[in-house]
Parts: C-alpha cells; sequence; structure tokens
C-alpha cells in the first residue's frame, strides 16, 4: 500500500467472525467512533449466498438438531453462525442506515466462493453429530487468544499465524487484494473518517508486511472489538506500535 495514503482518518476494528456476541459490539463501536465511510471485509458472494444457499442449509441444519436430539453446543452454534450472514455486514449495514455513512464491501467473491463450497458438509447428520462431541469453543479460544496477543504477552502464536499465512498463497494474496482495494479507497475517499472493519487476524502486527495492518502504512488507529480494555485498543502506527518487538 502506498505510503502516500492518508491513514490519519483510517480506524481499523478487528472482529471474531463467530463471536456471539459481536453484532452488538462491533454497532457499539460504530456509533462510537462515527466513521462517515465504512469498509467490510465481506464480499457481495458471501452475502448473496448466506440469503440463499445459507437459508436452505440453516433449515436442514435446524432440523436435524431436533431429529438428531443434539443439545445446542458452542461448537454447534459456531457452525451454524458460519451460515448465517456475517453479523459485520448487518451492524455495518444498521450503523450506514441510520447514520448516511457509505458503505463497502471489501472482500472477493472468488475467495468466498472457495471457501463457501464445502458448506453442505456441515449439515450432514454425521458431521453434525461429530461436531456435538466437541468439548472447545472456539469463540472463546480466539478472545484469549487475541488478548495474549494483542497485549504483548505473546510472541509465539503470532509467528505461527504469520508463518502459515507466509505459506498459504491464496491467503496471502488474498491479504494483498484486499489492502489494494483498502489503498484505492483511501485515494478516492481520504478526506472522510474511514472504519475497516475486518477479522482481528489481519490486525496482527507484522514487521514483514504480510498483514492487511502492517501494509497500510502509518497512522491508522486499531481497536478489537471484543477486548473492551486496553488490550483491544493500540496507538497508531506513527506511534511505534507498527512492527514494534514484543
Amino acid at each position: 500500500m502506498s505510503r502516500r495514503n492518508n491513514t490519519l482518518n483510517l480506524t481499523f476494528i478487528g472482529t471474531s467472525h463467530i463471536d456471539p456476541e459481536g453484532y452488538d459490539s462491533l454497532y457499539r463501536h460504530l456509533c462510537e467512533l462515527k466513521p462517515e465511510l465504512v469498509l467490510v471485509e465481506v464480499s457481495l458472494y458471501s452475502v448473496l449466498f448466506r440469503r440463499t444457499a445459507g437459508a436452505l442449509y440453516r433449515t436442514v441444519f435446524d432440523r436435524n438438531m431436533k431429529s438428531l436430539g443434539l443439545d445446542p453446543t458452542p461448537e454447534l452454534m459456531n457452525a451454524r453462525r458460519f451460515l448465517d450472514v456475517p453479523f459485520e455486514y448487518l451492524a455495518a449495514r444498521r450503523y450506514c442506515r441510520e447514520s448516511g455513512a457509505l458503505l463497502r464491501l471489501m472482500d472477493l467473491s472468488a475467495f468466498s466462493f472457495i471457501r463457501l463450497l464445502p458448506a453442505f458438509r456441515l449439515v450432514t447428520a454425521g458431521n453434525m453429530r461429530l461436531i456435538a462431541t466437541l468439548k472447545a469453543d472456539r469463540a472463546a479460544q480466539e478472545k484469549r487468544l487475541a488478548r495474549k496477543i494483542f497485549s504483548g504477552k505473546d510472541d509465539f502464536n503470532p509467528e505461527m499465524m504469520l508463518a502459515r499465512l507466509s505459506r498459504d498463497r491464496l491467503a496471502l494474496a488474498r491479504e494483498k487484494k484486499l489492502a489494494s482495494r483498502l489503498s484505492r479507497a483511501l485515494r478516492r475517499y481520504g478526506s472522510l473518517h474511514i472504519a475497516c472493519v475486518s477479522g482481528w487476524e489481519h490486525l496482527i502486527d507484522d514487521s514483514r508486511g504480510r498483514t492487511l495492518y502492517s501494509m497500510a502504512g502509518a497512522g491508522a488507529g486499531r481497536i478489537i472489538s471484543f477486548l473492551p480494555d486496553a488490550a483491544g485498543r493500540h496507538q497508531s502506527h506513527g506511534e511505534g506500535s507498527h512492527g514494534a518487538p514484543r
């Protein structure tokens, strides 16, 4: 991303896509920030898919839950939320309708197509039985991991995540495309106060510039929506957070 872009009016808001409280948290942050443009890491295909095929899958999912006698475990509910229209889009749309702010989707439909292609497997009886046996709660685990990372108490996991990103050519290409679309938005709407909503993993500091946040350049703020304390808010890159040693 070009350093000529004005990021002083840009604030990143990191979310957990499976956070059961994500909608309310994101909407509250948007109302506090009052951005004039909201960019969301969601594609048009993702929204359309979940409104059509996703609605059918949710019906099958709910029917199987009842017929199989499954309890609504955290992991089953995480799986169902994957089939919902992303709360990031719904919260941003509500805020923009109420405030008159602009809303732009910035993710790639091609990537969403690849990611959502196997979604039908989530609603098969066998897979639902298997998911119901899982004791972990990924939403809670994500929050604990993010708290460690953004409070500077975890050097190991960020390096592992960034190394995995480097090995995933599709994910790395997507990261660069997201940064390119953000750059275009900054050039076109740079005078506006902009909020960029994305998964929290995109906002990890990286001195090698592989994440969306680290590609943005100096000046942008960062909020992790599900971390209400200081761990969820970082100063701008220009004040020393970007690439700083842990």
